[in-house]
């Protein structure tokens, strides 16, 4: 799952589960706003709930066609790792000839 969107769904279950406590907090003297409240916040909840869920589905799915992909060019993989670790390698080394 991407960082931002786990950062984002942690903060919504941060504000429901304050929400929740607030609510807890308020007793009866709310009365009906207090019942539209908690049936609002019910809804955000399983509105959090179906995103995270679809934002699961859709990690696995992309981990799924990574494998596959790997799985159908793996000397394009290894090329690319190779690749990568000879850039890492030359930065590293144009940094410590800076130094």
């Amino acid at each position: 799952m991407d960082r931002a969107l786990e950062h984002v769904l942690d903060e919504m279950k941060q504000v429901v589960t304050r929400a929740e406590a607030l609510l807890a907090e308020s007793g009866e003297r709310l009365g009906d706003a207090r019942a539209g409240f908690a049936a609002r916040l019910r809804d955000a909840r399983d509105t959090l709930a179906d995103v995270e869920k679809d934002a699961a589905r859709r990690a696995r799915r992309a981990a799924r066609h990574v494998d596959d992909y790997a799985h159908d060019n793996p000397w394009r993989i290894v090329g690319l790792g190779a690749t990568i670790g000879l850039i890492i390698g030359v930065l590293i080394g144009a940094s410590a000839r800076r130094d």
